[in-house]
């Protein structure tokens, strides 16, 4: 019989694809993967390392805090499971993302795996009115900003918290629709 030491808890957070996962220095020699779900699919490349220089991460939480930006470089695609994470509502065009100015609308990212952030920075190209919301679950939105008639990079701080979804809703633009040409996390 094993004891099992349970190091990282994922299990309130919806994880998809490549999954890099920090905890404090600890001798093993078995490693146990528990899911809740009804299908999990596990490549067979579980790699444990010794790091000297592992990222920031909050011991409690075992959650990475990004010192640089997490976000794709370009606005290319959309989330495909098991990929790592992206723009799961929004249409993408020409590099940037939009929606429509309507009651139902919104552009979200959903990230594979939960980052601890407090800030993330746009770039919007036209005067415009917008908010974001950020959540844990892709259900229960917490509101963190609401700007008006504003354009260019736009910086939004917050209390540092785990994040897995970023919510962007436009309100008002030059056009029936809101578009976002940038988006970085943490804003850096």
């Amino acid at each position: 019989m094993r004891v099992w030491e349970q190091l990282i808890d994922r299990s309130q957070y919806e994880c998809s694809g490549l999954q890099e996962l920090y905890f404090t220095e600890s001798a093993f020699r078995f490693i146990r993967i528990q899911c809740d779900v009804k299908f999990l699919t596990i490549n067979a490349n579980i790699e444990a390392l010794y790091l000297t220089d592992s990222p920031e991460f909050d011991p409690k939480t075992s959650i990475v805090i990004p010192k640089q930006n997490i976000m794709p470089t370009e606005m290319l695609y959309n989330w495909e499971p098991p990929t790592a994470g992206g723009y799961i509502s929004g249409e993408i065009i020409n590099g940037h993302v939009r929606h429509k100015l309507d009651d139902r609308s919104s552009i979200i990212n959903q990230f594979s795996q939960p980052y601890v952030v407090g800030s993330v920075k746009l770039l919007l190209n036209y005067t415009s009115n917008y908010f974001i919301a950020i959540s844990t679950d892709g259900q229960r939105f917490r509101h963190i900003k609401t700007e008006r008639n504003v354009s260019g990079w736009r910086i939004v701080t917050f209390p540092k918290q785990p994040v897995m979804f970023i919510k962007i809703v436009g309100t008002k633009a030059t056009s029936e629709m809101f578009r976002l040409h940038k988006l970085e996390c943490p804003a850096v």
